[in-house]
């Protein structure tokens, strides 16, 4: 039976039945204290008995009473059913106030919280915390671990489920012992609202482009802080006397990485790779050509047009080897049917011949070297093609995308097992900082992000994987090493694209047989081509000592490995983790 305190409001609140008038609140007579006047004085013989004037009062009352006892349990059984429903309904109304949907967008709406083995993010309010709120399912983040005595990062993968507004990404130990022994998290939030982002369909699943204007309205936002713990910190975790003990086969590299070897080619063996895509793939170009010997000051030719903001076509070479770009890219535009005019002007430009290259465009050869003079007669193709394709296409969804590689597919696949393939090797688009947009670019920052690249690098990572083609994941690296490491929006400081020439190398050297060049006596490399390795230092500027441990550089990509700088390999990942759980339990075992 429920407190009188909760009848009294029931009968307030109750219009259910018109032959009742709301009470607004109980008699003092109704009281239940043992001194209620109800009960009179004793008797002479010791026992209570009742005033004769109250009776009258008594009876009716307790009628009353009785009846409205009989009431509310009638209308108690309607409140349980309905109970669920209205507590149901007060979680929507909380989880869709202005707090709720204007903060989701804010870091500092948001907590980083560090366990054993995960990093937890949630709603800073306890209250938010608890509700459950499906408003908060959306909410996308990117946490990369710090480590303490060496330029490391890790990216961790993508958070496991948990309940709507709570991320859990799961945390490993550090990965060397004594050198490292702490590790500090740092949590991005990309964006507090951002559905469909994951499949890279944020405006509908049949749509292959996206207005910005309408994101907007809907409440998309890129928002791109840091979100900090409880203390307004990093959350930070000390290391494990085990960590290096579990963790030896984890890839690991420096941003700083050595000159490539120079090439010592076999009589008569020439070599052409081209470079076809972005102005990241045009910045390249350079540090490639250094790091395989050329003298830039010297040996590099570039040509921009009278209508053209930068170079569109750039040559280096020595006298085995040219590289070249060209400027290429998917136009945005899929529903005008822009992507068969990138499938025509694609087509042209790997029909060309090295002769067709360098009578493409007049030269300005003043202040250069030597013509390449070899290559004039060079009428085979080349021996790697790297292309890169989405980056100038920020509005396309990862259908769009879809859309553009099947455009593509007759002119990267040949139409008979019998014709021979392209060398072909997709640059998948590199990672962005939007924040960083000049206001020109600002309305597209809610399409030109992270997320949906990832989504789109995917879609073509799959289409690559059809056609039997190699994929290099240059958006996992510049994504882990984190906006520290970009020049702008869209580009990098030298060291990133210094470590890209070695994924570049290692990938052209799969291509071609290793009998065609062998490394020069006089390469400022100690190592072979195929793994050449260094010092990690703390100070680029100065020599590793003897005693500091040497790393693997790169590592060739492959479809079923992260390829990334520094990015494992997610189910390798859960496995380290669970090892390292074990060995915590046990541990704790033993001291127990």
């Amino acid at each position: 039976m429920p407190p009188l305190a909760a009848l009294t409001r029931l009968a307030s609140a109750s219009h259910s039945s018109p032959s009742y008038s709301p009470l607004p609140s109980l008699p003092r007579w109704l009281a239940s204290a043992p001194n209620s006047p109800i009960l009179s004085r004793t008797t002479k013989e010791g026992r209570p008995r009742l005033r004769r004037g109250w009776v009258l009062v008594a009876f009716p009352a307790l009628a009353l009473l009785l009846l409205l006892l009989n009431s509310w349990s009638g209308n108690e059984e309607v409140q349980v059913k309905q109970g669920p429903k209205e507590q149901l309904q007060d979680v929507t109304d909380a989880c869709k106030t202005v707090e709720v949907l204007e903060g989701r967008k804010e870091a500092s709406f948001w907590v980083a919280q560090l366990s054993a083995s995960h990093l937890r993010i949630r709603p800073r309010s306890p209250t938010l915390a608890a509700l459950n709120c499906p408003t908060l399912s959306q909410a996308h983040f990117t946490p990369r671990l710090h480590f303490s005595s060496l330029e490391r990062r890790l990216l961790l993968p993508s958070p496991s489920p948990s309940k709507a507004g709570t991320y859990l990404f799961p945390l490993l130990p550090p990965i060397t012992a004594q050198p490292t022994p702490e590790v500090t998290v740092e949590v991005i939030l990309d964006s507090g609202w951002f559905p469909g982002g994951e499949e890279g369909l944020p405006c509908g699943e049949n749509e292959k482009e996206c207005d910005y204007e309408e994101m907007s309205s809907r409440g998309y936002r890129w928002t791109e802080e840091e979100v900090l713990d409880a203390e307004g910190r990093r959350p930070s975790y000390r290391n494990r006397e085990f960590g290096a003990r579990l963790f030896p086969s984890l890839p690991r590299t420096d941003l700083a990485s050595p000159p490539l070897p120079n090439l010592s080619p076999t009589p008569e063996t020439r070599h052409w790779i081209r470079l076809l895509g972005d102005s990241n793939l045009r910045t390249l170009l350079h540090p490639f050509a250094s790091s395989l010997g050329i003298p830039i000051s010297t040996n590099c030719l570039a040509h921009q047009g009278s209508n053209d903001a930068h170079p569109t076509t750039l040559l280096c070479w020595n006298d085995s080897l040219l590289l070249s770009f060209n400027w290429w890219f998917g136009n945005q535009g899929s529903k005008d049917g822009a992507h068969e005019g990138d499938a025509e002007k694609l087509k042209s430009l790997l029909s060309w011949s090295a002769r067709d290259l360098l009578e493409s465009v007049p030269w300005e050869k003043d202040g250069a070297g030597d013509w390449p003079s070899g290559f004039e007669d060079f009428e085979e193709g080349p021996e790697a093609i790297f292309l890169s394709i989405g980056s100038h296409m920020p509005a396309e969804t990862s259908l769009g995308m879809s859309s553009l590689l099947s455009a593509l597919e007759p002119i990267l696949v040949p139409s008979s097992p019998s014709l021979p393939a392209p060398p072909l090797i997709l640059a998948l688009t590199s990672a962005t900082s939007p924040s960083r947009l000049p206001p020109k670019y600002q309305p597209s920052r809610v399409m030109r992000n992270d997320l949906m690249i990832r989504a789109t690098n995917e879609v073509v990572r799959r289409w690559a994987g059809v056609w039997g083609v190699r994929t290099l994941d240059l958006f996992s690296m510049s994504r882990t090493a984190g906006k520290e490491m970009m020049k702008d929006p869209v580009h990098f400081w030298d060291p990133m694209y210094q470590t890209w020439t070695h994924l570049f190398f290692h990938a052209w050297q799969h291509l071609i047989p290793t009998s065609q060049f062998l490394p020069s006596s006089s390469s400022a490399s100690p190592s072979s081509p195929s793994s050449p390795s260094f010092s990690s230092s703390d100070n680029d500027d100065e020599p590793a000592g003897d005693d500091e441990p040497t790393w693997e550089v790169v590592r060739l990509p492959s479809p079923t490995e992260s390829e990334g700088l520094g990015v494992v390999d997610p189910l390798e990942m859960e496995k380290q983790r669970l090892a390292f759980e074990l060995a915590e339990a046990e541990r704790e075992g033993r001291e127990d």
